[in-house]
Order: structure tokens, then C-alpha cells, then sequence
């Protein structure tokens, strides 16, 4: 008996061993892993031709890490979220559009009714490659809906594309408008 209480002692300490010393090297692993940063953040500093300042590299940095793990996930930094939060009144205006980031493309979700994108034809699924002819590949969310908004009575131009068919331009005028978070409809006397 008491040899079988030793043998199950001697092995829980060698069990308890075990998972200490995988704890240590996970926690060793992530260390290394921020050394190996903390090296790039310094050359970077150093080296860059041009002076970027530390809170932009942590910015990008962090940036980085929210798009490789979710393309609809994008870090904002204090100005542009101040800017999503309170829109100035050059900026309140816009084309009633909800959109999102696919595989780095810019894809419609739904026009709004009565906005300016449902007015000139934007469709749910539409893919926006350009807003005012610039390339909106690789934007992040918050920049593409930036893009989109404007002064009230701006023009701006996107270019679609639909399914397997070609280009499609289309203009319209930024109005000043909420934006339904909620909406609904009844259809076919339901």
C-alpha cells in the first residue's frame, strides 16, 4: 500500500513536472517572439529613411495584427475614431451604403432606400474597386467609409464591378443622412 501511494505520488510530481516546464517554454516562446520584435520596432527607428514616430510603428503594429487574424477587424487610432464618433459637417454627408472588407475588396452589403447608392443601381454583393478613380484594395474599413463620405452635395464616383461582368462607373451626390441600423419591410401581404 505504501508503495503504491509513493509510486502515485512520484507521478503526479513527474505529471505536475511536465505541465511547469511546457508552461515555462510556451511563456520562453512568447518572449522570444516579443525580443525578435522589440529588435524590428528598434531598427526601424534607427534605419528608417524617413522619422516615424513611435506611436505610428505601434499603430501599424498593432494594425497588422487585427487584419492578419480578421479582415473586418482594423485598428483605429484616436483621431480616426474621434472622427467615426463625432463627424465633422464637412464630413456628415454621404451615400447611404454599408459595406464591408472581403478578401481586401470593398463590398457592398446593402444600399440603403432612398440613399444615393440605391438611386444610381448599387446592388448588394457589388464589388467597389475605386472611389473617385483611387484604388480601394487593401483599405481598411474605416478609410473606405472615410472615402465615401463628404460634404453635402459632393460628387463621387465609384467604379463596380458585378458578379463576372465588366466595370461599372457610377456618380452620385452626397446627402446628409442617418444611416438605418435596423430596418424591415413587408412583402408579398405577409
Amino acid at each position: 500500500m505504501q508503495r503504491a501511494a509513493i509510486i502515485a505520488l512520484a507521478s503526479t510530481l513527474f505529471v505536475a513536472g511536465g505541465v511547469f516546464a511546457q508552461q515555462k517554454a510556451g511563456k520562453d516562446g512568447v518572449y522570444e517572439e516579443l525580443n525578435f520584435f522589440d529588435e524590428a520596432f528598434e531598427r526601424i527607428r534607427q534605419d528608417s529613411v524617413d522619422a516615424v514616430s513611435d506611436s505610428k510603428l505601434i499603430g501599424a503594429a498593432i494594425s497588422g495584427m487585427l487584419t492578419g487574424l480578421d479582415a473586418r477587424s482594423s485598428f483605429l487610432d484616436e483621431a480616426a475614431y474621434k472622427a467615426l464618433q463625432t463627424p465633422s459637417s464637412d464630413s456628415g454627408a454621404g451615400i447611404g451604403i454599408v459595406v464591408t472588407i472581403e478578401n481586401g475588396q470593398l463590398k457592398v452589403i446593402s444600399p440603403q432606400d432612398g440613399s444615393p447608392a440605391a438611386q444610381t443601381g448599387v446592388k448588394p454583393g457589388d464589388l467597389i474597386f475605386s472611389i473617385d478613380k483611387e484604388p480601394t484594395y487593401d483599405l481598411t474599413l474605416a478609410e473606405a467609409e472615410q472615402k465615401l463620405r463628404g460634404p453635402a452635395g459632393s460628387e463621387v464616383e465609384l467604379t463596380l464591378r458585378r458578379g463576372n461582368g465588366g466595370p461599372i462607373d457610377v456618380k452620385m451626390k452626397r446627402e446628409p443622412f442617418n444611416l438605418q441600423t435596423v430596418s424591415g419591410r413587408i412583402e408579398g401581404g405577409n
